[in-house]
């Protein structure tokens, strides 16, 4: 349910960013765009292609330089989204900083656990090495000393 939440956020904030890079088109809101383009702005598979088919209709000098519309947009997202801490999003009520956060912080306990799984799989193997090692050695203790109670049984028997 979680990740279709998170699913839906994704798909509607490259939906607006992709509206607020068209000309002609009205102001476009969502409450929690600033807080989605904070946190996934700078990836390259959240930002809308820079030519859509839109833009390939109009013609070139009708394209606005990105500069200006990048410091258009700026202006536009401090009068539109104010940063509140907790807004409510549907019926649990949770905010999206909350739930960044809480599934930020469970990738990083899941993370945790895979480490101590691994750590633990090397300290048995290591106490494995360590069990063949100790059996190693007394292998051979135990061959040295059949091979010293062979020689003196055979010095004996070649006594008589």
């Amino acid at each position: 349910m979680a990740s279709q939440k998170f699913r839906n956020l994704l798909c509607t904030y490259r939906n607006t960013k992709q509206k607020r890079g068209q000309t002609g088109n009205g102001a476009v809101r969502w409450a929690y765009f600033s807080i989605m383009d904070a946190v996934l702005g700078c990836r390259a598979a959240s930002l809308p292609p820079q030519r859509t088919l839109f833009c390939s209709l109009t013609s070139a000098n009708d394209i606005p330089n990105t500069s200006q519309i990048s410091g258009e947009h700026a202006e536009d997202d401090e009068e539109e989204e104010p940063q509140t801490e907790s807004v409510p999003v549907g019926r649990g009520g949770i905010s999206i900083k909350t739930y960044l956060a809480e599934k930020l912080r469970l990738a990083k306990m899941k993370e945790t656990k895979r480490e101590e799984a691994r750590k633990k799989k090397i300290s048995a193997k290591n106490d494995e090495l360590q069990i063949k090692k100790r059996r190693v050695i007394a292998l051979e203790a135990l061959a040295k000393a059949f091979s010293t109670h062979e020689s003196g049984y055979q010095n004996n028997a070649s006594s008589l």
